[in-house]
């Protein structure tokens, strides 16, 4: 299983990157 949690820091950062 993929950790979900890690993809949606991931994708916050760049987004409010």
């Amino acid at each position: 299983m993929l950790d979900y949690s890690h993809i949606r820091w991931i994708y916050l950062l760049l987004f409010i990157s």
